[in-house]
């Protein structure tokens, strides 16, 4: 049995924000898991000033025929003009938890 394909997407969000967003993307089967980072520091460019944030990091598993319509449902749902995401895909894991995670998220 082949091991199906596997993505893993990375988000910044407000700190207040992310606990909702990934239990929103879980509960619509967006995603199979999504792991909250709670606390970090970000450094940023935007309108022409450098910006400091706090936020927190949401990694996200799931298909990877799914990211394109996860992507747009969290860009849909951030509170960010211009949301960080970022897919991997995975190259290699326990084929076991690939499988999981492909049959948990639409």
């Amino acid at each position: 049995m082949s091991v199906p394909t596997v993505s893993v997407l990375l988000s910044t969000c407000p700190p207040d924000d992310a606990w909702q967003l990934g239990r929103w993307l879980v509960e619509e089967s967006q995603a199979a898991s999504v792991n909250v980072i709670p606390q970090l520091t970000s450094f940023y460019r935007w309108d022409g000033e450098i910006q400091e944030s706090d936020e927190s990091l949401l990694v996200i598993k799931c298909r990877s025929d799914c990211v394109e319509k996860l992507t747009l449902a969290l860009q849909d749902r951030h509170l960010y003009k211009v949301p960080s995401i970022i897919g991997l895909e995975v190259a290699a894991g326990n084929p076991d938890y690939l499988r999981w995670v492909h049959e948990t998220s639409d």
